[in-house]
């Protein structure tokens, strides 16, 4: 996937949003890190390019040609899998987009432990596809990019 396509995905549903911004306090009780919420990258940059063509799987939602969704996984393809990143336009949400993605994901990485991480005011939607909470997800904040 094109990382300009990527990049104005995120921007409209505003994951562009510099590390240094102070997140809300919202934000800061429900998110893991701010630098896990936020993409800090200018739109000219490879970054979001480069992690796509890294995933294991990338999954597209396309009207009349145009990319209005995307998700990605990262897998051992045996035991445990990850998805990332899905986002859908905003001119295209609540029109079922977003479960197709997810689905996608579930049918193809059935065999393995499917594990994300969202924001409280998503988790109805991953719930609603089999998503069970959990308190027990740490990260390590680095400068990774």
């Amino acid at each position: 996937v094109d990382g300009q396509i990527l990049y104005r995905l995120f921007d409209a549903v505003g994951w562009s949003k510099p590390r240094s911004a102070t997140p809300t306090r919202h934000t800061k009780i429900d998110g893991i890190s701010n630098h896990t919420l936020y993409l800090d990258c200018p739109h000219e940059s490879d970054f979001l390019e480069k992690t796509f063509q890294a995933s294991t799987a990338i999954y597209v939602a396309q009207v009349n040609r145009e990319i209005v969704g995307v998700v990605r996984v990262l897998s051992d393809s045996f035991q445990r899998s990850l998805i990332y990143d899905l986002v859908v336009s905003p001119d295209f949400q609540g029109q079922g987009i977003g479960s197709a993605l997810l689905t996608r994901c579930l049918q193809e990485f059935a065999h393995t432990q499917l594990t994300l991480g969202t924001a409280t005011p998503t988790m109805p939607f991953y719930e609603r596809l089999g998503f069970v909470r959990s308190a027990n997800y740490l990260e390590l904040p680095t400068e990774a990019y």
